[in-house]
C-alpha cells in the first residue's frame, strides 16, 4: 500500500498552504536552483539506493522519462503493478461502468505515453477511477456542465473556489441517484481574506427541502477538507446508509464515492485500496 498522498487533517493542510505561500514569495533563482537540486537529488537517490538495499520512493525509470527520455516500461519496478485488462475486470464486478470509447483512449495512450502506463499500471485504479469521474466541460471553459453518476474527480487546490464547495454538492446530489434531493446550493467568500489566507466561506443549501450552513475553512484557492465530514454528517442526520468515501488519485487530486460500508470493504478487497 502507497501512503495517502493527500493531507487527512486540517492541520496538514494548514501547513501545506504555508509552505506553499513561502515557496510564492520568493525569487525566481532560488526555486530554479531547488527545482534542478532536486532532480539530481532524487536521480542520484533512485540510482544508488538500490544499491544499498534501499526500495527508493521514486524509481529511475519515471525520473528519467521526465529528464525527456522514453525507457521501456518495466512492470517489475512497480510492486503494485496490475495490467489495465486486470483493472477493467476488477472495476467492473465492483459496479463501475467502463466504455469502450474510454477504454480506446486508454489502451492508445499507454502505447503512445510510457509515463501514462506508469500512472495507469504502475500505480493501478486511480487513473481510470479519475477518468470514470471527471465531469464535463463546456467547449472552450472550464464551466461545469455534467457530472458522472459513478463519481466526483476535483483538485484540492480548486480552480474555481468561489464555486468549488457547490461543484462538490452538485456532484454528491447526482451521484446520489434520487436517495435524496440537494438544492439551493450557493456560497458566501465575504468572509474571506485573500491577502493572509484566512477566514470562512459560508456554503448553503437545502437537504430534502431542510435548509444547511457549513461554515468551511477559507485557505487561499485550498479547500477545506472538512467538506467530506460535513456532508456525512448530513447523510447521517437524514438516516442515509450511505456514505462519501475519497481515495487521492496518486496527486492532489480527489475521487469522490457514495457507497455503503459493504461496498468500500468489497473495494478494499479487490483492488488493496483503503477509501477514507
Amino acid at each position: 500500500m502507497r501512503k495517502n498522498r493527500v493531507p487527512n487533517t486540517q492541520e496538514e493542510w494548514r501547513k501545506f498552504w504555508r509552505k506553499k505561500q513561502k515557496k510564492r514569495e520568493g525569487s525566481d533563482l532560488p526555486k530554479l536552483l531547488f527545482v534542478c537540486a532536486l532532480i539530481v537529488g532524487l536521480f542520484l537517490l533512485a540510482v544508488f539506493l538500490p544499491q544499498l538495499g534501499y526500495r527508493p520512493l521514486v524509481n529511475a525509470s519515471a525520473i528519467m522519462n521526465q529528464m525527456g527520455e522514453e525507457p521501456e516500461f518495466n512492470p517489475a519496478l512497480y510492486e503494485d503493478y496490475v495490467p489495465l485488462e486486470r483493472q477493467v475486470q476488477v472495476l467492473r464486478t465492483l459496479g463501475f461502468k467502463l466504455s469502450d470509447g474510454m477504454l480506446d483512449e486508454v489502451k492508445k495512450n499507454l502505447e503512445a505515453d510510457s509515463m501514462f502506463r506508469v500512472y495507469t499500471e504502475g500505480y493501478p485504479y486511480k487513473m481510470l477511477l479519475a477518468m470514470l469521474s471527471e465531469p464535463t466541460y463546456e467547449d472552450g471553459a472550464l464551466k461545469i456542465e455534467g457530472y458522472s453518476e459513478q463519481g466526483y474527480w476535483f483538485d484540492w487546490e480548486s480552480y474555481d473556489i468561489n464555486m468549488g464547495y457547490v461543484h462538490i454538492l452538485e456532484s454528491v446530489n447526482v451521484m446520489g441517484q434520487g436517495d435524496f434531493a440537494i438544492t439551493g446550493m450557493a456560497q458566501d467568500m465575504s468572509n474571506a481574506d485573500w491577502e493572509k489566507a484566512e477566514g470562512t466561506i459560508g456554503v448553503y443549501f437545502s437537504f430534502n427541502g431542510i435548509p444547511y450552513e457549513y461554515k468551511m475553512r477559507f485557505q487561499g484557492d485550498w479547500m477545506d477538507f472538512d467538506i467530506i465530514g460535513q456532508i456525512n454528517s448530513t447523510l447521517e442526520q437524514n438516516g442515509i446508509e450511505k456514505r462519501i468515501y475519497f481515495t487521492d488519485d496518486n496527486g492532489q487530486g480527489c475521487v469522490l464515492l457514495y457507497r455503503d460500508k459493504e461496498w468500500a470493504n468489497q473495494f478494499k478487497e479487490e483492488t488493496g485500496i483503503t477509501l477514507q
